[in-house]
């Protein structure tokens, strides 16, 4: 049987790691999912929530994009939204909050599965819009998928 495994002491004796890089993760990120809060468009997002919560509408939200909270899909698979809502009447909504250029064909495909997997909530996926006049030069957010509960299949 042969030992595959190279000691400390081949590697000097070969001259050590110079020239060799090293492929990390991007720093604060673990398993490809953000270890910190969310983004500014996320934040923007959640004062809409906030405010639906203090209108009485919600009873609960909370972001969940950190992988707090995962839906799963297929196996090895899994659906991390952005945000889960829960509003007065018991209906829980998933909210998905993309940048102007972060809609994939993977994150699509696994948002249309998850509303169909999972009938019985909201799904949302809102997406930034351009800078506007009318909005000061700032971006706002524009829904552009959604099922609501109980149609299934049905685009809005």
């Amino acid at each position: 049987m042969t030992n595959n495994h190279i000691t400390a002491d081949e590697i000097k004796a070969a001259g050590g790691l110079a020239g060799y890089e090293r492929k990390t993760r991007p720093k604060g990120r673990a398993s490809g999912l953000r270890a910190k809060g969310p983004n500014e468009l996320e934040l923007r997002f959640q004062s809409i929530l906030s405010q639906r919560f203090w209108a009485g509408e919600l009873l609960y939200y909370a972001f969940v994009g950190n992988g707090t909270f995962r839906l799963p899909l297929v196996e090895d698979t899994t659906y991390n939204p952005d945000f889960i809502a829960i509003r007065i009447d018991g209906t829980v909504e998933v909210h998905e909050v993309k940048g102007r250029y972060e809609h994939d064909d993977g994150s699509r495909i696994k948002f249309k599965i998850a509303r169909e997997k999972f009938g019985t909530m909201e799904f949302h996926c809102w997406k930034e819009t351009p800078p506007s006049a009318s909005a000061g030069g700032r971006t706002g957010l524009k829904e552009i998928l959604k099922r609501n509960k109980g149609v299934q299949g049905k685009d809005n």
